[in-house]
């Protein structure tokens, strides 16, 4: 029995599902990476950039420009401030922040397939993407910690 003979395949028609993907409008490394060692002896690491509320960057060509990052952290995973009693954001951190372009690019992704391939796998060059530029880059010169209602909040400016 194929896919389109079963009883209960509804209104499902092969070929018309289209697929969504949800991308962040921005991202944010921390010493060129997006996730934090939180614990030192077993190696855990977590990705903060599910955690970023706000993001700021003083839009200018100057040499001299300004970001501030705000994250939001449910107190049950408060290991992603500190490990062994220190906290993990600290001034002296360098900061990159990516911003989601507006504008489709096409031939972005390239999979290194035979351009005259009309199959599923050589379609990446034909799909559009919306790809990350780079906005700011930096170095953590003020860190503030709270807590409040439940949620621990950390600044990086």
């Amino acid at each position: 029995m194929g896919i389109k003979n079963r009883p209960y395949v509804g209104s499902w028609i092969e070929g018309t599902q289209t697929v969504v993907r949800y991308t962040p409008d921005a991202k944010v490394l921390i010493n060129g990476h997006t996730e934090l060692a939180v614990c030192a002896t077993c190696g855990h690491k977590t990705d903060f950039n599910k955690y970023v509320t706000t993001i700021s960057v003083d839009a200018t060509t100057e040499p001299v420009s300004s970001c501030s990052v705000t994250m939001a952290i449910p107190r049950h995973k408060a290991d992603v401030f500190s490990h062994d009693g220190n906290y993990v954001l600290h001034p002296g951190l360098e900061i990159v922040v990516l911003m989601r372009g507006y504008f489709p690019v096409t031939g972005y992704a390239l999979t290194g397939q035979d351009e005259s391939d009309d199959s599923d796998e050589g379609l990446s060059d034909k799909t559009p993407v919306y790809p990350y530029y780079q906005v700011f880059r930096g170095v953590v010169t003020e860190v503030s910690h709270e807590f409040s209602g439940g949620f621990y909040s950390a600044s990086l400016t």
